[in-house]
């Protein structure tokens, strides 16, 4: 028996994708079984299918399912909202957001033989049910609605390599994204580029050309699902990141650790040496009932109200500038 709801809301924010299996059979939660749920378009225009297999499906009342996305939302999680979005049996699906981050690509990963390294392939194009590619566009949201971030372009806009005329009103963003990738304080575009290129053995020719335009939003996107560069993550997220509370600090991971402390140190207006110093001013601060020293769920949810107010103000000053 299928079961019934009368409104969903699904919150992909922050959502980089992982496995396409994954998603598959997620939407095989939505869509009757045996439905279109993406295709794979190989090299010289060979089409593989990918159907849902799930017998049981929840029933949503007159398909009134909302979808929240932002820059972050990618790969398999774009699949997953395009799945829907696309689908012939879902029509009245909405998204709210931001637009997405644009990677429809289906990638394997291939070791040496002689165990030296790892090779990533790009082997298909991704498609929705009606036969779109997000890739290098994103999923434009059907109400735009989302904080504004600084970080933003680094990570989600792709510039176009090859002639001149594709990125020379980027300069400064190509210099900024190649900052974020090698963790360096490049000023002059020429030598980013050739820095860049020589960190990553393409060839050096001080030109934004193709390969290294794509070899740059390659890293990008790594580096905000992988978290290869922590502080730019962690500045790119500051204030859309949600660490939950636990009963030990043990609990969480370094990076959870270096979030907690950036967040705390933004709304204290001053800098932690170190998470547990962080999160005992933090509690001494606001007098809470809790003075542990362990980060737990009341002084987790607090956090998040303040970091909220901030965003607020934030958002409020955006729109006073642009008045």
């Amino acid at each position: 028996m299928n079961m019934e709801i009368d409104h969903l809301i699904i919150d992909l924010r922050q959502n980089g994708g992982g496995y396409v299996s994954n998603c598959i059979d997620a939407l095989g939660v939505f869509l009757p079984k045996g439905s279109l749920a993406l295709s794979y378009v190989r090299q010289g225009g060979k089409i593989e299918n990918k159907y849902t297999t799930r017998e049981k499906q929840y029933y949503i009342k007159d398909n009134n399912i909302d979808l929240l996305i932002d820059d972050n939302t990618a790969s398999a999680a774009e699949s997953f909202v395009m799945g829907l979005v696309d689908s012939p049996c879902m029509e009245g699906v909405e998204v709210y957001g931001k637009t997405s981050y644009g990677k429809g690509i289906a990638q394997d990963f291939i070791d040496v033989e002689d165990g030296t390294g790892t090779i990533r392939v790009t082997f298909a194009k991704v498609t929705s049910p009606k036969n779109n590619c997000i890739h290098r566009i994103g999923i434009t949201p059907d109400v735009e609605c989302g904080y504004v971030s600084q970080y933003e372009d680094i990570y989600r806009k792709y510039i176009t390599g090859g002639e001149e005329g594709n990125y020379k009103d980027n300069y400064d963003l190509v210099v900024q994204k190649i900052n974020a990738c090698l963790g360096a304080t490049y000023s002059d575009f020429n030598s980013a580029v050739q820095g860049y290129q020589k960190a990553k053995k393409l060839k050096e020719t001080s030109i934004f050309d193709e390969d290294t335009a794509d070899a740059l939003q390659d890293d990008l996107y790594d580096i905000f699902v992988k978290g290869t560069n922590e502080d730019y993550l962690i500045d790119y997220s500051l204030l859309s990141s949600y660490i939950p509370g636990a009963k030990d600090n043990d609990s969480f991971t370094p990076l959870q650790r270096k979030m907690v402390k950036k967040q705390i140190s933004k709304v204290l207006d001053e800098e932690c040496a170190t998470f547990d110093i962080a999160v005992n001013k933090f509690q001494e601060k606001y007098d809470l009932s809790k003075k542990s020293g362990i980060f737990d769920n009341e002084t987790s949810y607090y956090l998040s109200g303040k970091i909220y107010d901030i965003l607020l103000d934030n958002e409020q000053k955006v729109v006073e500038e642009t008045k």
